[in-house]
């Protein structure tokens, strides 16, 4: 900082011009700059302070295995005056850029483009302070392995306006972290993802249907065997060998039967009444 006589104006400039060269094997470079331009102007007027100070520290590690080391590191020191001129107002505008370019293994290259925009205006009236404090910490570490890339982009745009008036304090603090971590191993990528799968159970109430359906027509045709044998057993005649052979067909065939059955029962109960009684006639029903 340049003091100035009867404290008029400061001026100050800060030029910080950061080159990291990364060596990749293989023949293979990669490059980042980065270029810092900082301007700084203070100016003091009627014994007054302006104390304003930000301090940015940027960490960037890159670690590559299998012989591959990245390394960078950026350090920005970031310095805020605070100007007051006749308890009217104080202009401040700070603007950051950060290029980085990065060339990737393998005639490929990779680029991170990191541009923070940051502009502050800062009134003070009636003898006021305004304190504004930014602290920004980001770190980023980004691992290649087997010649894989990875890619970031970063763009923070921030804008603070801040204004004071009569007797006013106006406290502004903005902090950002942000970290990025990027693995890959083993020419394999490390992806993420959400996969949900909902899987439905089919009802068997159709199942359950035909199969009742299919029970209660047994039971039906027990039922009606029933009641043949009984109509049989009480009034015995010359039954035909054909009905009581369908009579007593196995299951396979009894749904045939009960027609046959049917039709038959009108002819055979006229035979019995024409006929003299007989001694019974045992049927014995097959098994199922």
């Amino acid at each position: 900082m340049e003091s100035l006589e009867d404290s008029k104006q400061a001026y100050q400039t800060i030029h910080i011009t950061f080159s990291l060269l990364q060596s990749l094997e293989d023949s293979k470079q990669a490059y980042q700059t980065i270029h810092i331009t900082f301007s700084l102007l203070q100016s003091l007027e009627d014994s007054k302070q302006a104390y304003q100070t930000i301090h940015i520290t940027f960490s960037l590690l890159q670690s590559l295995e299998d012989s591959k080391q990245a390394y960078q590191t950026i350090h920005i020191t970031f310095s805020l005056l605070q100007s007051l001129e006749d308890n009217k107002q104080a202009y401040q505008t700070i603007h950051i850029t950060f290029s980085l370019l990065q060339s990737l293994e393998d005639n490929k290259q990779a680029y991170q483009t990191i541009h923070i925009t940051f502009s502050l205006l800062q009134s003070l009236e009636d003898n006021k302070q305004a304190y504004q404090t930014i602290h920004i910490t980001f770190s980023l570490l980004q691992t290649y392995e087997d010649n894989k890339q990875a890619y970031q982009t970063i763009h923070i745009t921030f804008s603070l306006l801040q204004s004071l008036e009569v007797s006013k304090q106006a406290y502004q603090t903005i902090h950002i972290t942000f970290s990025l971590f990027h693995s890959l191993e083993d020419n394999k990528q490390a992806y993420q993802t959400i996969h949900i799968t909902f899987s439905l159970l089919q009802s068997l109430e159709e199942r359950e249907k035909r199969h009742s359906g299919h029970k209660e027509q047994l039971a039906r045709e027990q039922r009606y065997l029933r009641r043949r044998l009984a109509q049989l057993r009480a009034a015995p005649c010359d039954v035909p060998l054909r009905t009581l052979g369908e009579t007593v067909l196995p299951h396979s065939t009894r749904a045939d039967s009960l027609s046959s059955l049917e039709s038959s029962s009108t002819s055979d109960h006229y035979v019995c009444h024409r006929t003299a009684r007989r001694p019974p006639v045992e049927v014995k029903v097959l098994p199922k």
